[in-house]
């Protein structure tokens, strides 16, 4: 996903990148104006402003309209004498690089989410994918050939795809909080390309406009590296790196860690369709200590179920029964009684341990602990819900969470290591009393100074 400030860099990055010696000198001949029009590379994201975001200001039109315009209309000689410094070959210069930093805005924005490309003539948001064919049958993988393809998406969902064009209460609504986490590391891709932006344009004309109108004023804009440090310095500062490393991978983590998985079971009896049992396979790690919940759904409806940790291997072999037995008598006419005496007659064979539950008891969780001790819950367990009895007369659709966490004990050796580790490097910062001594901060300004 890109934001505005990346935007801002990566566009202005392209064009540099292809562009022609004498177009790359024309661009940085005045470049207060340059800094002016390198904003195009974000001018579509001003529709935010008015709640609708990636639609008019995301045609492709426009953009193409213009650069028409600008490289088929002759300026007559009286405007060109009257109003020299708007209709010059400088401004149908910079007016083209507008345009196609607006172009490559739209070009980004296509690799994450729908876009109104073909505004106003179609106002529906049209899903853009393009790349390469890989060959996966041959030993080395070779191109194929190219795709694109254009899927317009539904005008209820497109206009939903940015939680920035919905209310405060709609996005509420869909995160269930009112402050949304967002990775910093994510923020952190985003802020460099912002600062490569930052060097190349911006910083430019501020040290022009600053020398221009304070000539005795000097800008030293700040540029750290390992050779600013004193060694000093820059020893504490790794020994001070280490420790938050390791804190973080030994006292932080714990000698523990949970990990969880979800899968959703569904059984339904309807009109046209009768799927009485369903399947989940569980996996995790040898040495895992796990625990499951099963959820259930509220209803008043009366069925019962049976389920427990199914013998796969046993339930593939009465499967095909099942199912025939199912299709032999049509979804109208499933017997329950033959269906119930045929699960039945195999139940001790195709499940490991069981219970039977309904749906309308007061129970909303069932919590069960997995012995991995036993060879064959050793990396996994596949759990089973079958549906044994219900009310023919009625239809319903249920659907049950299965919720599993697994605890990951760490080796006790490995983490006294760890913390063995960090404690002698704090020791070594506080033995290393050079970082905090005057002198060493004195030669940091020095060393600066000259790096300057």
């Amino acid at each position: 996903m890109t934001w505005g400030t990346s935007h801002l860099g990566i566009s202005v990055l392209l064009v540099l990148i292809f562009s022609t010696k004498e177009y790359r000198a024309k661009m940085f001949q005045n470049r207060t104006l340059l800094l002016l029009v390198s904003l195009g590379a974000v001018f579509p994201d001003l529709d935010l402003l008015v709640g609708v975001h990636r639609t008019w200001s995301h045609s492709i039109f426009y953009p193409l309209i213009i650069l028409f315009f600008i490289h088929t209309i002759t300026i007559s000689k009286g405007l060109k004498e009257k109003y020299p410094k708007i209709f010059n070959p400088e401004t149908r210069f910079y007016l083209n690089l507008f345009v196609i930093l607006w172009l490559t805005h739209m070009f980004y924005d296509s690799s994450f989410g729908p876009l109104a490309i073909f505004f106003p003539f179609d106002t529906t948001l049209y899903d853009i994918q393009g790349g390469v064919l890989l060959n996966l049958s041959t030993f080395i993988l070779s191109v194929a050939g190219l795709f694109i393809e254009i899927t317009p998406v539904n005008p209820l969902i497109g206009s939903n795809v940015f939680f920035t064009n919905w209310t405060p209460d709609q996005r509420i609504q869909y995160f269930q909080t009112n402050i949304l986490q967002y990775p910093i590391l994510d923020f952190f891709l985003h802020l460099t390309i912002f600062l490569v932006y930052l060097r190349i344009i911006v910083l430019p004309v501020l040290d022009q406009q600053i020398s221009h109108r304070y000539p005795k004023f000097t800008v030293n804009w700040i540029r750290f590296s390992p050779a600013t440090f004193s060694p000093s310095i820059l020893r504490s500062l790794i020994i001070i790196g280490l420790i938050i490393a390791f804190t973080i991978v030994g006292p932080v983590q714990g000698n523990s860690q949970n990990f969880n998985t979800s899968s959703s079971l569904n059984v339904k009896v309807l009109t046209e369709q009768f799927q009485p049992y369903q399947l989940s396979t569980v996996s995790y790690p040898t040495g895992a200590q796990v625990t499951s919940e099963l959820n259930l759904p509220a209803t008043s409806l009366q069925m019962s179920y049976i389920w427990g940790l199914v013998n796969q291997s046993k339930f593939d072999s009465i499967k095909t029964q099942l199912d025939a037995l199912i299709k032999q008598m049509g979804v109208h006419n499933v017997s329950q009684q033959n269906y119930t005496g045929l699960f039945k007659s195999y139940l001790n064979e195709i499940l490991y341990s069981n219970s039977t539950i309904s749906p309308t008891t007061q129970v909303s969780k069932i919590s069960f602990s997995i012995n991995v001790n036993e060879s064959k819950y050793k990396t996994g367990f596949v759990f089973g819900l079958f549906l044994i009895q219900w009310n023919s007369t009625e239809s319903f659709d249920q659907n049950f969470q299965l919720n599993t966490v697994f605890t990951i004990y760490r080796s006790p050796i490995l983490f006294q290591s760890y913390v063995l580790i960090l404690t002698l490097f704090v020791l070594l910062i506080l033995i290393n009393k050079d970082l905090f001594k005057r002198k060493n901060i004195s030669s940091f300004n020095n060393n600066y100074k000259d790096k300057q």
